[in-house]
């Protein structure tokens, strides 16, 4: 059941008289948090940082050994994720 907005159900939080503002999502530690608890801005940006190395791949199969793509992956692509 989703609610629908309303000022009544905003919670409030203040540090040291501060009002903390409420934001839609957050990065943090390389993984991307939500209001809502969903993975959809997580992945997208995941997404969007490997995209750019599927063209390395691509042009680079049939010229180079397995291990040098092998290693190429865990350089450029397996810290991403």
């Amino acid at each position: 059941m989703v609610f629908p907005p309303d000022k009544n159900n905003e919670i409030k939080i203040c540090v040291n008289g501060i009002k903390i503002k409420n934001e839609s999502h957050c990065h943090y530690i390389g993984v991307s948090i939500d209001n809502q608890l969903k993975w959809t801005k997580h992945i997208q940006y995941v997404f969007n940082r490997i995209i750019r190395y599927t063209s390395i791949f691509y042009k680079f199969k049939d010229k180079l050994a397995v291990s040098l793509l092998t290693n190429v992956y865990y350089a450029f692509v397996q810290p991403h994720i």
